[in-house]
């Protein structure tokens, strides 16, 4: 697998606010506090890895892989918030429920690119009323897209409500293998909370994922403060030539024969 290149861009003179406009974006949030046992069914190593390290994963594949969450039933999901621009900055700065704030890692995706993709906003519905509107829509979509309807009681102390979330979903078949979502064209910007951050390749955790690097794919870098989101110049994750493959090989080669001589005393 060869490496990908990785370049940025850094931002020239004062900071500059980032302006979000008021709907046409979603938010992939990948350090959302969770309760206990709210992890969903993702593999124990996705589950202890920290937000940077899953915001490298999706960046350098440009995949959001789907998995099992809470009422998603025999469908893995790709999610996603359409959630406004104060709640965004509210979200990272205090949080949005009582577990706290978010972590400030996260992709943000065009709208309307997921939506031609195929992502739907969720249904919230009654308790009463969830067979129904599961078994409704899966015979109008699919027996996966019943995983858009969502449990929520509205109003009512100590149960559900998740409409804050104002969650979309991408929703795979119960067979899918290894089920990915292609971001590619719709990566606007990443949140980050290190200011000049980079996709770190060796964070990606399962090998038995092929990762494809797109070439000329490139997006914004937006970095939390810890009061507001600033613009941080630009990320571009290319395919290695051939050359540069060959190259990065012998640097490699070169670093291992001088910690071999380092080793041996012979530096």
């Amino acid at each position: 697998m060869p490496e990908p290149i990785v370049t940025d861009t850094q931002p020239q003179g004062l900071e500059e606010k980032v302006y979000l406009p008021t709907a046409p974006l979603l938010t992939h949030f990948v350090g959302r506090p969770r309760g206990p046992g709210a992890g969903g069914q993702a593999p124990p190593a996705v589950q202890a890895l920290p937000a940077e390290q899953m915001l490298s994963n999706i960046v350098l594949g440009a995949l959001i892989r789907g998995f099992y969450v809470s009422g998603s039933g025999n469908s893995r999901v790709v999610c996603a918030s359409d959630i406004s621009p104060a709640e965004l900055r509210w979200a990272f700065h205090q949080g949005l429920n009582t577990r706290g704030r978010y972590e400030p890692w996260a992709v943000v995706l065009d709208r309307t690119a997921m939506w031609q993709a195929g992502m739907r906003p969720v249904l919230y519905v009654e308790d009463e009323m969830e067979n129904q509107f599961r078994q409704s829509t899966g015979e109008i979509r699919g027996p996966e897209w019943a995983a858009l309807v969502v449990r929520t009681s509205l109003g009512q102390t100590g149960r559900s409500d998740w409409t804050h979330e104002r969650e979309w979903r991408y929703c795979f078949q119960g067979d899918s293998t290894n089920p990915s979502l292609d971001i590619r064209t719709a990566v606007k910007a990443v949140v980050t909370g290190t200011r000049g951050w980079k996709p770190n390749r060796t964070s990606v955790f399962d090998p038995e994922v092929n990762l494809t690097y797109s070439p000329n794919y490139s997006f914004e870098r937006w970095f939390w403060n810890g009061s507001r989101l600033v613009k941080d110049g630009t990320v571009t994750v290319a395919t290695p030539s051939q050359d540069e493959e060959d190259e990065e090989e012998r640097r490699r080669q070169d670093e291992d024969d001088r910690l071999l001589r380092e080793h041996l005393g012979l530096e």
